[in-house]
């Protein structure tokens, strides 16, 4: 599973200051312990002041330093995590999977609901759970504004499905849709537009229900429209358009048949 993120500066800084030689004064950072990171941030939740800094470690090594002032009444925490710095050549070869030309799009009608269906699973033996979107077809033989989409999950003692009747469907504005801009606007500009085209659509994928569920915490950032794309066997992407220019974008591959 691959994930990015993108926002504007200003939605997390109150103040920022960047220096490098690459564009923007961009500075590309691999973190070596996530899990560290996250436990960290979570203590600086509700401290008042919390500032965030590029610098060496004790040991010269690179490091974010987090410096939480007024955790409590005349004590300040700060925390270093390791990471590495990237090089210009290693920048460039950071990219998003391309996704193929036959790929289904559609809005995802209740975030909140599949999350509660993934931990339903998730209590169960069931491993994997499969995502089935097929065009509605129309009287009039026009193109198929909405799809039907279907999850299931299956295993040796139950299955549990959830069906939305009426989705409605997207077209690609770019080559590649994992692909983000973290500087779009917050009104959704750079939310894919319905498609126009007249063939039937179809794709079914197969995925990890513990690794689907991981991203799944895209909701406590209460994103404004979650778009989901299947390429037929191979993949579900589930891009998350939020406030403030904010994106997140979730890549898993299918599991083998």
């Amino acid at each position: 599973m691959q994930v990015w993120a993108g926002c504007r500066t200003q939605a997390i800084f109150s103040g920022f200051q960047s220096q490098s030689q690459l564009q923007e004064n961009a500075i590309f950072c691999e973190v070596a312990d996530l899990s560290q990171l996250f436990h960290i941030m979570r203590q600086a939740e509700r401290c008042p002041n919390v500032t965030i800094k590029l610098t060496k470690n004790a040991a010269r090594r690179p490091a974010l330093r987090v410096s939480m002032q007024g955790v409590r009444p005349h004590l300040d925490i700060s925390h270093d995590v390791p990471v590495r710095v990237l090089s210009e050549l290693e920048v460039r070869n950071i990219s998003a999977p391309p996704l193929e030309t036959e790929v289904v799009q559609i809005v995802l009608p209740c975030l909140a609901e599949l999350s509660k269906f993934v931990d339903k699973v998730r209590s169960t033996s069931c491993d994997r759970m499969t995502f089935t979107v097929r065009d509605n077809e129309r009287a009039d033989g026009a193109a198929a504004t909405s799809c039907t989409l279907v999850v299931l999950a299956e295993c040796f003692l139950a299955s549990f499905a959830l069906k939305y009747s009426s989705v409605q469907k997207c077209e690609r504005e770019g080559e590649n849709d994992a692909d983000f801009d973290g500087e779009g606007d917050g009104n959704g500009g750079d939310k894919p537009k319905h498609r126009d085209d007249t063939s039937m659509a179809y794709a079914s994928v197969s995925v990890e229900v513990r690794r689907f569920a991981r991203f799944l915490a895209i909701k406590e950032a209460t994103p404004l429209q979650v778009v989901l794309h299947l390429v037929d066997g191979k993949a579900v992407v589930l891009s998350a358009f939020a406030s403030g220019g904010t994106t997140l974008v979730g890549y898993m591959p299918a599991v083998a048949q």
